[in-house]
């Protein structure tokens, strides 16, 4: 989900919409006959095939557009349009490109298939994926039991995610370099510092000067970069579906723990204890105070990204709130 690396989103439930995985109740309206011709020419199909168009896409959504598509026979397909900008179509083509590499064969890590798309179309970026069936991971924060199920699936993407060869995926390696990440952090914080109280900032430029500590303790591994509950399907006990992987990048291998960790303490801290010692058990971390301390800078270091790319002002705000709590420890 970009959760929130896309562009502004101010809340990880906008993944919801994006994740594109949520069953219809059964109370989706047949389109109107120009939605049904607008998707039926993406598809390449005679408008009269198109069923049913459900709009998945949450009303904070600002980064991408998306549709659940039901065609005659019952197949479903998953309609994904992003915005006509430079960031916007660098995320559906990431999107595309990365989910087609990852159905390689021998890659462990399900992704839905991307069926067709069109980064750079003069209507705007839009792909079309198959619907996976499944429950998002974040249903499972309702009871303690199913969140401990959920840290220790998440755990599993993650170390699936590290098991990964970077070899083809192309990448960003700025996480993966001390030197580059300490003076992007850097610029991230005079970016955003107007925004913050005075002690944040100098809680912030403690937090750059530690980057190259954080990066020797937990080397550089490929990353989903957004590892969150909205970001997983599951089904049957497993997870089905990893959505959102325009994030992905080789980053510390403790990252997606880190983020998964802050986003449930964040959105579910009544379940955040069960979740993250199941997540960490998985992912063969130690459950103690200094693994805590090195999740929490990376996750504020990711806060500070986030921060520092959203262009909304709402957006921003969000972030740098976010980021004062994290800070603050």
């Amino acid at each position: 989900m970009t959760v929130p690396g896309s562009g502004g989103e101010p809340d990880a439930r906008v993944a919801i919409a994006k994740a594109a995985i949520v069953e219809p109740d059964g109370r989706a309206a047949v389109a109107e006959p120009d939605a049904r011709v607008a998707i039926a020419g993406l598809l390449g199909r005679p408008a009269r095939d198109i069923e049913h168009i459900a709009d998945l896409t949450h009303p904070w959504a600002t980064a991408t557009r998306t549709q659940l598509v039901t065609l005659e026979g019952g197949e479903r397909i998953v309609v994904q349009r992003g915005l006509s900008t430079r960031a916007g179509r660098a995320a559906i083509a990431r999107r595309i490109r990365l989910s087609r590499a990852l159905r390689r064969p021998g890659a462990q890590l399900p992704v839905p298939e991307v069926l067709a798309g069109d980064p750079r179309a003069a209507d705007g970026p839009w792909l079309a994926s198959r619907f996976v069936d499944g429950r998002l991971g974040s249903d499972l924060l309702d009871s303690g039991s199913d969140a401990a199920v959920l840290g220790a699936m998440a755990g599993t993407v993650a170390a699936g995610c590290a098991g990964l060869s970077a070899q083809g995926l192309r990448l960003g390696r700025r996480w993966a370099d001390p030197g580059r990440l300490t003076r992007a952090a850097a610029s991230w914080l005079e970016s955003v510092g107007g925004g913050l109280s005075v002690d944040a900032v100098v809680r912030g430029r403690r937090l750059v000067e530690r980057v190259p500590e954080l990066l020797a303790a937990s080397p550089p591994v490929v990353a989903h970069g957004d590892l969150a509950p909205v970001n997983l399907v599951v089904a049957g006990g497993s997870v089905v579906a990893v959505l959102d992987l325009e994030r992905m990048r080789l980053a510390p291998a403790a990252l997606d723990a880190a983020w998964f960790r802050y986003l449930v303490r964040l959105h579910h801290p009544e379940r955040s204890a069960a979740a993250t010692s199941a997540l960490l058990a998985a992912r063969g971390l130690a459950d103690d105070a200094a693994t805590a301390l090195m999740l929490d800078d990376l996750a504020a270091l990711a806060c500070l990204e986030l921060a520092a790319s959203v262009k909304s002002a709402p957006g921003r705000r969000t972030w740098l709130a976010r980021l004062e709590t994290l800070l603050a420890g």
